[in-house]
């Protein structure tokens, strides 16, 4: 009796030109279903209807009278090749079709974001950002829930503030900083570039300043309050610039002088929308 062959298991597999799994006409990835002529040359769907009226192989020009046929080995070898997506080390563990790599890649959830500080290149998911801001740079660091108002006391320059949405997460900064007009305090939307477009941060903003004297008697309060629509950025090419994104101005003359303490108060409200054609992978 013949021993029973074991298929080996490769570590890996190398395929050393893709164009073997393009279609030879138009040099796209081939997807089911391929067609083939009576030689074995390859077509895809799209390209089988306007070769037939050819009525030869586009390769060898062997005659296709009969047309082209379908190749159902070519379809189960595609379908059975997938690719790792790029953005594996940041928590995607998609394996799309190599043919579906380029629909999979604009609506992954996982492209790493950018560290805004100055001569930082950290790159990670918006979770590893968080925790990089708070362990590394010690940024004032938040955690709200969606559609729930809170309170923080911020300080200047960087504010982390984690916004739980159902089982989803979102990343905001809020930065702020001494302007000529008084202080500017700026929303951050973080999230990954292929999203652009699909996901927005509806942001309820109210800032309270009070004035403290010396003393600790209070002698006035300044209140602010604005409603504003977010768009996402990954921060690649820096933070935004702020005549394109929202800011409220705190005017200097409700500002207490050098001798007075700030105390700087924030509820904020956020709603997102999410395009669902953004979860497919």
């Amino acid at each position: 009796m013949a021993t029973p062959w074991t298929r080996p298991v490769p570590a890996s597999v190398t395929l050393e030109s893709f164009d073997a799994l393009d279609c030879g006409v138009c040099c796209c990835p081939l997807r089911p279903p391929i067609f083939q002529c009576s030689v074995g040359h390859v077509v895809c769907s799209n390209c089988r209807d306007k070769m037939t009226s050819a009525g030869s192989c586009h390769v060898c020009r062997a005659p296709i009278a009969d047309g082209y046929r379908r190749n159902h080995d070519m379809e189960k070898l595609v379908e059975s090749i997938r690719v790792l997506c790029p953005n594996t080390a940041f928590g995607c563990t998609a394996k799309p079709a190599y043919y579906d790599y380029h629909l999979h890649l604009p609506s992954c959830l996982h492209p790493p974001c950018h560290c805004p500080a100055k001569a930082c290149c950290f790159v990670g998911s918006t979770a590893d950002l968080t925790d990089h801001f708070s362990t590394v740079h010690q940024w004032p660091h938040f955690k709200v829930r969606g559609s729930q108002l809170a309170e923080y006391i911020l300080l200047d320059g960087f504010n982390v503030l984690d916004v739980i949405d159902g089982d989803r997460k979102h990343l905001l900064l809020l930065l702020v900083s001494h302007e000529h007009v008084g202080r500017a305090i700026a929303v951050i939307f973080v999230c990954p570039s292929p999203r652009v477009g699909k996901d927005h941060a509806f942001c309820h903003l109210q800032v309270e300043v009070s004035r403290y004297h010396i003393d600790g008697d209070e002698s006035d309060t300044h209140l602010q309050e604005s409603e504003f629509k977010l768009a996402p950025s990954d921060l690649s090419n820096g933070l935004p610039n702020p005549d394109g994104c929202f800011q409220l101005i705190v005017p200097k003359y409700a500002l207490p002088d050098e001798e007075e303490t700030v105390k700087v108060s924030v509820s904020i409200r956020i709603v997102t929308t999410i395009d669902q054609s953004a979860s497919r992978s």
